[in-house]
């Protein structure tokens, strides 16, 4: 059977079943602890992992497929997951030049290709709606991209005034039907918004703003969903309520930090980003050593966001000033970047485990999502909106209200 044949309720069991499997594993940050705590379970693994070079180490971040294979021969069913997280690849059309938009006009270039391509697929999914909702808009670009080239009225629901009154007058001035409403989405009662001709679109709306639109629509009749869900671990719910029978049985008790490592990708970052975070972490590995020997533990990572910049010394003496810490000396500076540059390599290479669990964690969140619309009804796929390189957050729900 092609992975892609494979119905979403036995693909969410098995990548369940692989996630519990290997939790011990993926679980701990290795950011926080300088021997992993299934090192003594896991011994020839974790020998494997430190003695890999900083080149292989980066040639397996870039390569989640080969990763997985060289993980197979120490975690039974790793190797398995390259055909579990085989979704296909949706493309629409390519749509006219209309005036409306110029690479440089509104919207970045790598959002504006995203926009472009869940639009695309929106069009394709019109036969059954009277009207656009965009869910979590902004200033409802998405929404006005879809209603210039249907002519369906479209609305948008957004917290934020300001922005609403951008959205609409972008749309005045290109010629569309928009109504932005100002509207917290958190606080609407079941079935509020969703119409049955109603095709909702959902752009990356974090956390329990992408969980709201799913209960909505599960109280409501809409035409249909399209849902790029993000941010998985921005949610008010210690831990993830499984949408599904089938995810519910998988037995995944799934907190915050370990939702967050479905999002751990940073394949869009530019480079300037990718050495910055680096840096970052090295220092903050230092830092970390510096308050253990003097019994101070590191837990403040917010009052700490600019550690990256300017030199190291002056950059981890204005962090013990803020923290009310004892100040390096320069003999203890070069022992200090010493430790975090080293500490920094072992957390990379141990990151690797991380890395080939993110995508079969996302998957299964998004999977157990899209099982719960189907036992409500819909008619369901999930599949990729647009290239991994334009957003890593490319998975796509979409749902229609199954025919009677």
């Amino acid at each position: 059977m092609s992975p892609h044949s494979l119905p979403i309720a036995e693909r969410l069991s098995a990548l369940g079943a692989l996630l519990n499997a290997s939790a011990a594993l993926w679980r701990p940050a290795p950011f926080h602890y300088a021997v992993q705590p299934w090192a003594g379970d896991y011994p020839v693994l974790f020998e494997a992992i430190a003695k890999l070079s900083a080149g292989q180490v980066e040639a397996f971040h870039a390569d989640e497929p080969a990763l997985r294979g060289w993980l197979q021969g120490f975690i039974p069913g790793m190797g398995d997951l390259n055909a579990l997280v085989d979704v296909p690849r949706w493309s629409a059309a390519p749509m006219p030049r209309s005036g409306l938009h110029a690479p440089e006009r509104d919207v970045p270039g790598r959002k504006w290709a995203q926009i472009e391509a869940l639009g695309g697929l929106a069009l394709a999914q019109l036969d059954q709606a009277g009207e656009v909702l965009d869910w979590c808009a902004g200033k409802a670009h998405l929404g006005r991209l879809i209603g210039l080239h249907s002519g369906l009225p479209v609305r948008s629901l957004e917290r934020d005034a300001a922005l609403c009154a951008q959205a609409e007058r972008l749309a005045a001035r290109d010629g569309i039907a928009l109504t932005a409403e100002v509207c917290d989405v958190l606080a609407l009662p079941p079935g509020h918004v969703l119409a049955p001709g109603t095709l909702a679109c959902a752009l990356h709306a974090c956390g329990d703003l992408h969980l709201t639109l799913l209960d909505q629509a599960q109280s409501a009749s809409p035409a249909g969903l399209l849902i790029a869900p993000c941010c998985y671990h921005r949610t008010s719910r210690a831990i993830y309520r499984a949408r599904s029978s089938v995810g519910r049985a998988c037995g995944l008790a799934l907190g915050r930090e370990d939702l967050r490592v479905a999002v751990l990708e940073t394949a869009t970052a530019g480079h300037a980003q990718r050495e910055a975070d680096k840096r970052r972490k090295a220092r903050l590995l230092a830092l970390q050593h510096w308050g253990a020997q003097h019994g101070r533990a590191l837990q403040d990572y917010a009052r700490l966001r600019d550690l990256a910049r300017g030199e190291y010394g002056a950059a981890l003496r204005r962090a013990c000033e803020r923290l009310a810490w004892p100040l390096p000396d320069a003999d203890a500076l070069v022992e200090l970047l010493a430790h975090g540059e080293r500490r920094a390599a072992e957390v990379r290479a141990f990151e690797l485990i991380r890395a080939a669990i993110r995508r079969p964690l996302e998957l299964w969140l998004v999977l157990d999502m899209a099982l719960g619309l189907e036992e409500a009804g819909f008619a369901v796929e999930v599949g990729e909106f647009c290239a991994g390189a334009i957003t890593p957050r490319n998975l796509l729900i979409r749902a229609r209200r199954a025919q009677p």
